[in-house]
């Protein structure tokens, strides 16, 4: 069975959508003027999407390269072009409200989205500007849709896209599967890859030198065997979470905000999702304490 997801609909109540934009009205200003914004926000993400906004390769004229999908930086160029400040206020608050809205959208209650919220990977990836919350939007889309979410983070991605494929072959009762299906969820994503190629060549071809850098927090080889068993089971039980935590576990390379996706899998029981954040900011702790003890 999929991923239970909740009823977009609910989102409408007008007390909610008040709330959330007297919210966002109050912190983006108090931000700007108050937050220092994280490195990846101001000197990868904003300097690539302006980049490409000046008819640049975003992928060459940074160091380290820029190996995240071109297609990610299209809806940062507005803000991109905003002062530093505002713009990564902005940031922020899409950021912490799109790991809310996945979280509800897998069925979270509002206790466990608070915890998920601000378990230590969130906060890591919030406080730096990454974008890890735009392959777990992704995961609560339709595959052909969500493929170009995903992809943004292979390293969360690739389980989650062979979950996808999977599924295209074998179909459902009310939508057959097959080759024809395959080629309609992965098309999309398929020819935008081919066409970034075209324009600025064979980017990800830098992938394989990231695992040396000082800041991967990979578990990788040791964590390979639990990877592999999260996606037999993802595809035996056709449950899309298992396949969350798998790519962290099977990837050479990951940054510790990328272990989001290992909370958010567990995020539809609170319980869980309560426990995971208690002991992941004990051992943020315990590190911090002792950091010599690993």
């Amino acid at each position: 069975m999929p991923a239970k997801r909740r009823n977009p609909n609910q989102l409408t109540d007008p007390r909610l959508l008040i709330t959330i934009a007297f919210v966002v009205v109050i912190m983006i200003p108090v931000l700007s003027l108050t937050f220092p914004f994280g490195p990846d926000w101001r000197d990868v993400y904003r300097r690539a999407a302006l980049d490409l906004l000046h008819g640049h390769n975003p992928h060459d004229t940074l160091q380290p390269r820029f190996l995240n999908p071109t297609w990610v930086l299209i809806p940062m160029m507005p803000i991109a072009v905003l002062p530093m400040e505002l713009g990564g206020a902005i940031f922020l608050v899409v950021s912490l409200g799109s790991f809310a809205y996945a979280a509800y959208r897998l069925g979270a209650t509002p206790l466990a989205m608070g915890a998920f919220v601000i378990s230590p990977p969130v906060m890591h990836c919030v406080l730096n500007g990454n974008i890890d919350w735009i392959p777990l939007l992704g995961v609560t889309m339709p595959p052909q849709i969500g493929l170009f979410f995903v992809s943004a983070k292979p390293q969360i991605g690739v389980p989650i896209a062979l979950f996808w494929l999977i599924e295209a072959w074998r179909g459902t009762d009310d939508k057959p599967g097959g080759w024809r299906e395959v080629v309609r969820v992965f098309a999309p994503v398929t020819i935008a890859l081919g066409i970034t190629m075209l324009l600025f060549g064979f980017w990800f071809l830098d992938w394989g030198g990231q695992p040396d850098q000082w800041w991967n927090a990979s578990l990788f080889p040791y964590s390979v065997p639990v990877g592999l068993v999260l996606v037999y089971l993802s595809l035996r039980k056709r449950n899309i979470r298992f396949a969350l935590p798998a790519g962290p576990c099977l990837s050479p390379y990951v940054l510790f905000h990328s272990w989001s996706a290992a909370a958010i899998a567990v995020v539809h029981k609170q319980r869980w999702a309560l426990l995971v954040t208690v002991a992941l900011w004990v051992l943020i702790l315990i590190r911090a304490t002792f950091p010599d003890l690993w």
